[in-house]
């Protein structure tokens, strides 16, 4: 029993000794933790502080002039067909209502979105131009081929097929926002005057007419439009440069038209032809040549038709009169 006591007596010593140990490594942990918490909290500010001194700030950025092409293309949205003009560019970088790189054009032509092809029967757009039932289409291309005829209008620009963008992911994030990895593709109508790389190239705008071969066979037409009021008709046989006048001078003769006959054929160029059965709706002639005007005083910086218009009727809503109403009514 002494020895029990014994024992008895060490077990208070030895655990208060434990006890103290224990206190120590809490008292170690608790300021660990504290210290911890500091340098957190210390790099939070610094986090913050270096958010809210990040912007704003100075940058440089550089531009890349890409040249490209575009050339006749089909969407097919969801079985609405619609004839566009596809930009392509030197980069490799296609966009069919997005931009997409090569390997992603090849999806797009694979799903059927992008196509050379419209079936017969079927109705096609083209927007501020008009819509039409065809039947009896001859296309020049398939979804087997098209993409090589797209890699033959790159090549013509980039031979060796260099520095061909491709990117991993389509999209990045910045912020809470996704951002696409191409860029707003927004092509920009030039036309080239010399080979000379300072030599000032004219910036422009196109629409579309028709062109009449026969009384049976029309042409689908770019009219490309630039300030110093020079047109160039391409897209068709026979390419020619004219002025306003000589653009009214072919709608008089009516070999410029917005019309299609019914059982007339139109030929598209790099695309094939079809028949027309039905008109679903067609531009206003008249109206297509006064937009080509209203297109030149705009890239020239001058009003259009429709801004002067509001101006007036803004300045008729301040100030009631006959003098402005005739002029907005006439």
């Amino acid at each position: 029993m002494p020895y029990a006591g014994t024992r008895h007596l060490c077990k208070p010593f030895s655990a208060t000794k434990k006890m103290k140990k224990i206190q120590q490594i809490i008292l170690q942990l608790i300021l660990m933790t504290m210290i911890s918490s500091c340098q957190s909290q210390s790099n939070m500010e610094t986090q913050t502080e270096n958010s809210s001194d990040k912007y704003p700030q100075s940058l440089i950025q550089r531009t890349k002039l890409l040249e490209g092409r575009y050339v006749y293309s089909v969407i097919n949205n969801g079985g609405s067909y619609f004839l566009i003009d596809l930009p392509i560019y030197e980069d490799g970088i296609v966009d069919c209502w997005g931009a997409v790189d090569l390997p992603r054009l090849k999806e797009k032509l694979q799903t059927g979105w992008l196509t050379p092809q419209i079936p017969s029967g079927e109705k096609v757009s083209l927007f501020h131009l008009g819509s039409w039932n065809l039947v009896s289409p001859e296309w020049k291309y398939s979804k087997n081929n098209y993409y090589d005829f797209i890699l033959s209008v790159i090549k013509a620009m980039n031979p060796k097929l260099e520095n061909l963008f491709t990117a991993e992911e389509t999209s990045k994030v910045i912020g809470n926002s996704n951002y696409s990895v191409f860029g707003y593709s927004s092509a920009e109508l030039i036309r080239k005057d010399s080979e000379r790389p300072n030599f000032k190239n004219q910036k422009g705008d196109r629409i579309h007419f028709f062109i009449k071969q026969t009384e049976q066979i029309y042409e689908l037409a770019n009219l490309n439009i630039y300030p110093d009021s020079i047109l160039l008709i391409d897209g068709i046989e026979k390419p020619r440069t004219v002025d306003l006048n000589g653009l009214k001078a072919l709608s008089k003769s009516k070999e410029l038209t917005t019309e299609l006959p019914i059982g007339a054929t139109l030929k598209i160029k790099n695309l094939g032809e079809f028949q027309v059965t039905k008109c679903n709706y067609h531009a206003d002639l008249e109206n297509k040549i006064a937009e080509v005007s209203d297109i030149i005083n705009k890239l020239n910086g001058k009003p259009t038709t429709s801004e002067i218009c509001f101006k007036i009727y803004q300045e008729y809503k301040e100030n009631p009169n006959g003098i402005l109403k005739n002029i907005l009514s006439g």
